[in-house]
Protein backbone atom coordinates (compact mmCIF):
# COMPACT_ATOMS: atom_id res chain seq x y z
CA UNK A 1 0.00 0.00 0.00
CA UNK A 2 2.86 2.46 1.00
CA UNK A 3 4.41 1.35 -1.98
CA UNK A 4 1.88 2.53 -4.53
CA UNK A 5 1.14 5.53 -2.98
CA UNK A 6 4.73 6.54 -3.50
CA UNK A 7 4.01 5.69 -6.85
CA UNK A 8 1.45 7.78 -6.99
CA UNK A 9 3.10 10.44 -5.69
CA UNK A 10 5.99 10.13 -8.65
CA UNK A 11 8.36 7.78 -7.20
CA UNK A 12 9.65 4.62 -9.38
CA UNK A 13 8.95 1.43 -8.18
CA UNK A 14 12.55 0.61 -7.51
CA UNK A 15 12.54 3.98 -5.58
CA UNK A 16 9.35 3.33 -3.36
CA UNK A 17 10.89 0.15 -2.56
CA UNK A 18 14.28 1.58 -1.24
CA UNK A 19 12.36 4.76 0.59
CA UNK A 20 10.02 2.16 2.30
CA UNK A 21 13.52 -0.22 3.35
CA UNK A 22 15.05 3.19 4.34
CA UNK A 23 11.82 3.54 6.82
CA UNK A 24 11.13 0.50 8.04
CA UNK A 25 14.91 -0.73 8.29
CA UNK A 26 14.41 -4.22 6.43
CA UNK A 27 14.06 -5.59 2.94
CA UNK A 28 11.25 -5.33 1.05
CA UNK A 29 8.94 -6.03 -0.94
CA UNK A 30 8.65 -9.99 1.26
CA UNK A 31 7.73 -11.52 -1.92
CA UNK A 32 7.84 -11.43 -6.28
CA UNK A 33 4.27 -11.10 -6.36
CA UNK A 34 4.26 -7.47 -4.35
CA UNK A 35 7.55 -6.23 -6.63
CA UNK A 36 5.21 -7.26 -9.94
CA UNK A 37 1.84 -5.96 -8.81
CA UNK A 38 3.41 -2.51 -7.98
CA UNK A 39 5.66 -2.75 -11.52
CA UNK A 40 2.30 -3.58 -13.12
CA UNK A 41 0.37 -1.10 -10.78
CA UNK A 42 2.84 1.77 -12.41
CA UNK A 43 2.80 0.60 -15.59
CA UNK A 44 -0.51 0.95 -15.78
CA UNK A 45 -0.80 4.11 -14.09
CA UNK A 46 1.74 5.87 -16.56
CA UNK A 47 -0.42 4.88 -18.92
CA UNK A 48 -3.42 5.94 -18.02
CA UNK A 49 -2.09 9.24 -17.10
CA UNK A 50 -0.75 9.77 -20.41
CA UNK A 51 -4.00 8.54 -22.53
CA UNK A 52 -6.05 10.84 -20.01
CA UNK A 53 -3.57 13.49 -20.88
CA UNK A 54 -3.51 12.90 -25.00
CA UNK A 55 -7.71 12.79 -24.80
CA UNK A 56 -7.94 15.50 -23.06
CA UNK A 57 -9.40 18.61 -25.35
CA UNK A 58 -6.83 21.21 -26.13
CA UNK A 59 -8.02 24.54 -24.23
CA UNK A 60 -8.27 27.49 -26.58
CA UNK A 61 -6.80 30.77 -26.66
Amino acid sequence: MAAALLVLDGASPAAAWQAIVEARGREVPETDEQRTWLDTFATRQFRDTRLETFNHEPHEL
